[in-house]
């Protein structure tokens, strides 16, 4: 029995092999992406928009459930019916009662239909271990306030 072998096709199998893994790691970036903006919804709730702004989470969280937080940011998570709309000027952070000094004003990434992340980098970090009061407010001119505070042990 003759076997043929076509030159370089080893070579073309291995650069289809990398491109397929590199499709479904990135396909499953993006499932786990949304899954995150989207936990405790249901597909039910996918059709209709929400119909005013709120602050469904704040991170960092929990020390014991999250990763360490850094002392350089804050964030939450937003449900509101056009996330592109957010202007970074309406969001206001305080930590522990004062303004800090940001990098920027509010970064702000809408991640599906109905949610954005809306993050805040402190130019000055937060370095001692202790207790931590975030306050994160939505203040636009042309609706209602939003506001969601928590407390964060580290």
């Amino acid at each position: 029995m003759r076997v043929h072998t076509i030159e370089g096709s080893g070579r073309t199998v291995g650069r289809l092999k990398r491109l397929a893994l590199a499709v479904t790691l990135a396909l499953l970036a993006a499932l786990s992406l949304a899954a995150c903006g989207s936990s405790g919804s249901s597909a039910a709730d996918s059709t209709t928009a929400p119909v005013k702004t709120s602050i469904t989470a704040g991170v960092p969280k929990d020390a014991s459930a999250e990763p360490p937080w850094n002392g350089r940011f804050v964030q939450v998570n937003v449900a509101t019916a056009k996330p592109g709309a957010l202007r970074p000027e309406d969001w206001h952070v305080t930590v522990n009662g004062k303004e800090p000094q940001l990098d920027k004003g509010a970064s702000i990434l809408p991640y599906s239909p109905h949610g954005a992340m809306v993050a805040f980098s402190f130019r000055t970090p937060y370095t001692d271990l202790g207790t931590y009061e975030f306050h994160v407010t939505y203040a636009p001119k042309d609706g209602p306030k939003v506001e969601r505070s928590w407390e964060y042990k580290w």
